[in-house]
């Protein structure tokens, strides 16, 4: 066996191990669940960075089944699987090609099945049930506003991870 792809194992390991750590953690500090739940998105954008796409694949996957299994609330669970742990793949694939407008249209569109898709956790009980009050254009207009938003924080912060801690992710 090659010894990279035995190194590769080991530290997409660590990462599952991190991931579902921050994942657990968030269910413990509610005050602080989205930031955590970022934090468990920049370790797979890391994982993309070090080992590449087809174990950062295997890292979500397996990271995901783990957290519906593990993670005791399972919106927890349900919001790591459906966003937070495959957006930093769909963004790197995305931003592969270096087009402003293609990025955009295609983080777009996940960001909106992504919305699709907790709308039928909701609606058929898997996430609990929500009543809200407003109409759905707005509420959908400051999602897409919020995820701009997500979007530039999340890049900021893994650019400065990068400044930081360059230098030990080419080793």
């Amino acid at each position: 066996m090659n010894k990279n792809f035995s190194i590769n194992i080991v530290r997409g390991g660590i990462v599952v191990a991190l991931i579902i750590i921050s994942l657990y953690l968030s269910t413990v500090f509610r005050f602080n669940r989205l930031s955590i739940m970022i934090l468990s998105s920049i370790l797979i954008a890391v994982s993309l960075i070090k080992l590449g796409l087809k174990h950062s694949i295997i890292i979500y996957m397996a990271t995901s089944l783990l957290s519906l299994i593990i993670i005791p609330e399972k919106t927890i669970g349900i919001s790591f699987t459906i966003f937070f742990g495959s957006y930093p793949i769909i963004k790197a694939l995305a931003e592969k090609k270096r087009k402003f407008i293609y990025e955009y249209i295609l983080k777009y569109i996940f960001f909106n099945f992504s919305i699709f898709l907790f709308f039928l956790s909701f609606k058929y009980g898997l996430l609990g049930r929500v009543d809200i009050d407003l109409n759905i254009i707005i509420i959908l207009l400051i999602l897409e506003l919020l995820f701009l938003i997500y979007d530039k924080i999340f890049t900021i912060i893994l650019i400065k991870l990068l400044e930081r801690f360059g230098r030990f992710l080419n080793e």
